[in-house]
């Protein structure tokens, strides 16, 4: 089974405690968290195309996320703290490093958008207090069932409260769906483990891919416009979208095996965008919920979801939902009334 990593670097394509004050020298250009005027008019951004953190004190603490991704650098300075398990789904290792891939950028980026401490480094994490642990797939290759199983086993016995999936398979298998159904209900002590993933990134309907299960929260991508991302897939089964960016990308860290330094920067000439930015946006809000309110069941949070999101764009929502942006974009300041 082909599996997709849902980002690009864009060519054309595609511990501390809670309350404490924002020091991140890059943190002005995280356009996607929060509204920063000088920034947003330099780069002509539409003022409500940031999610609304300002003003949050949840950090994620206590929050357990399961990451499942190409590899790690888990040493990385912005969240090496924050690292609680580090299993290769292959082996049982705690082995995560990537290689042979060009994209072994991409499970450091997603973990930094969740986890990045404030620490005066660099930049903020949505959750830069939760728990990490990250489950290495073989995204690069063809993944058998028994593979995918592996990594969701491992998440469901670590008991993580969030599985963060920045991947897909467009095709995914009825032992798949039974797994996922499962950790759905069954998980965090029958309240369900909320199971994210990206709908990816070719700007085309899916149908029978990982996003568009009843069980899963399925996130597409909006851009600088405050719209949806014009690569971003759609389909009936989405639940809502968050920044991915377009022109500008989302800043995050980098693996420094690469070369190029600790981050990825917005305004990068290859920066990172996509539905795998997206999804851990996502993910990282959901683990403030559940530090608010850890007695919520699956269910109940989708019901906020339905409920808090902003109906942003030009097309109609049907009871609250259209195929493009789901129930609409994530509102973190909504999400947490």
């Amino acid at each position: 089974m082909r599996l997709i990593i849902f980002s690009c670097l864009l060519l054309l394509g595609c511990n501390n405690k809670n309350n404490i004050p924002v020091t991140e020298p890059l943190y002005q250009e995280q356009w996607a968290l929060h509204y920063n005027k000088p920034f947003y008019d330099a780069y002509k951004i539409d003022q409500n195309a940031h999610i609304n953190t300002e003003g949050v004190a949840y950090t994620g603490r206590g929050i357990k996320i399961a990451v499942i991704d190409i590899g790690l650098d888990k040493n990385h300075p912005e969240f090496k703290d924050n690292i609680i398990n580090a299993i290769n789904s292959a082996d049982g290792s705690n082995n995560v490093s990537c290689q042979h891939s060009e994209d072994c950028y991409h499970g450091t980026a997603v973990t930094g958008i969740i986890a990045a401490n404030i620490n005066g480094f660099g930049l903020r994490g949505v959750a830069p207090n939760a728990q990490i642990s990250f489950i290495k797939l073989d995204l690069e290759g063809y993944a058998g069932d028994d593979e995918i199983l592996a990594a969701f086993d491992y998440a469901e016995k670590l008991n993580v409260d969030i599985v963060s999936n920045s991947w897909g398979t467009e095709d995914v298998s009825p032992v798949i769906i039974e797994k996922i159904n499962h950790m759905a209900t069954k998980g965090r002590g029958g309240k369900g483990i909320l199971v994210v993933f990206a709908i990816g990134n070719d700007g085309k309907e899916v149908h029978n891919d990982e996003s568009m299960l009843e069980s899963v929260i399925g996130v597409g991508s909006s851009d600088e416009d405050n719209l949806r991302a014009i690569y971003s897939n759609f389909g009936t089964g989405l639940d809502m979208v968050a920044p991915g960016g377009f022109t500008l990308g989302i800043t995050t860290t980098n693996n420094r095996k690469d070369g190029n330094g600790n981050f990825l920067r917005a305004e990068d000439p290859e920066p990172f965008v996509g539905t795998s930015a997206s999804t851990p946006i996502v993910s990282a809000a959901l683990a403030l919920l559940l530090e608010k309110n850890p007695q919520l069941t699956r269910q109940q949070v989708q019901q906020l979801i339905k409920n808090r999101s902003d109906k942003i764009g030009n097309v109609e929502y049907m009871e609250g939902h259209n195929p493009y942006y789901g129930y609409g974009k994530l509102n973190v300041g909504r999400l947490l009334e």
